[in-house]
C-alpha cells in the first residue's frame, strides 16, 4: 500500500486528506475543487485498475515424505553423523518427488473493480451489495446444521456491525 497526498491544500493552507492506495497502481490522480460547502474543499480522486502480476509457480518442500525420510533417518542412525547422511541420501532417492509445484491463484478483484468502474454510486453501497452476495453464495454452499448456525451467527453479527 501506498499513500497519495493531494497537490494543494483541502483546508485553508493545510493538507488534511489523503487516499490509501495499493502499491502496484500506476496513477493516482486529484482534483481539489475550489469551491466549498464548509471549510474543507472536496475532493475528486482518480485511481486507475491495477494490473494483474502473474507470478511463477512455488516450489515446496513435501511435507509426507521429508516427514517419512526424516523418520527412517532417526531409526537408522545412531549418532548425527550418520543422520545427516541418511537424510541426504533420503533427498537424493526422492529427486524431483522431494517438491511440490504450487501454481499461484488468481485473485478475483470483484469488489476493487466494481469500486473504481462506479459512476457516482456510493462506495458504501457498493460494498454492502457486494457483501450481500458473497453471503448470499455462501448461504448456498452450506453443508450442515452446524454450518447453519454458523451463519446464523454471522449474519447477526453482521447485522449489529453496520
Amino acid at each position: 500500500m501506498r499513500i497519495c497526498i493531494p497537490d494543494t491544500s483541502t483546508r485553508k493552507s493545510a493538507t488534511l486528506d489523503f487516499l490509501i492506495c495499493p502499491k502496484l497502481s500506476s496513477n493516482c490522480w486529484n482534483k481539489v475543487l475550489n469551491y466549498a460547502l464548509s471549510d474543507h474543499y472536496p475532493l475528486i480522486w482518480t485511481l486507475e485498475e491495477i494490473p494483474i502480476v502473474f507470478r511463477d509457480p512455488i516450489r515446496v518442500v513435501n511435507k509426507k515424505l521429508a516427514e517419512r525420510v526424516s523418520l527412517e533417518a532417526l531409526y537408522k542412525s545412531e549418532n548425527t553423523s550418520e543422520f545427516l547422511k541418511f537424510i541426504q541420501e533420503g533427498q537424493n532417492n526422492l529427486g524431483s518427488k522431494a517438491y511440490i509445484t504450487l501454481n499461484s491463484r488468481k485473485l478475483e478483484r470483484k469488489l476493487f473493480h466494481n469500486l473504481i468502474t462506479s459512476n457516482g454510486e456510493m462506495a458504501r453501497s457498493i460494498t454492502m451489495r457486494y457483501w450481500k452476495e458473497k453471503i448470499a453464495q455462501n448461504e448456498k454452499l452450506r453443508f450442515s446444521q452446524s454450518s447453519k448456525d454458523a451463519f446464523e451467527f454471522m449474519r447477526r453479527v453482521y447485522k449489529y456491525g453496520q
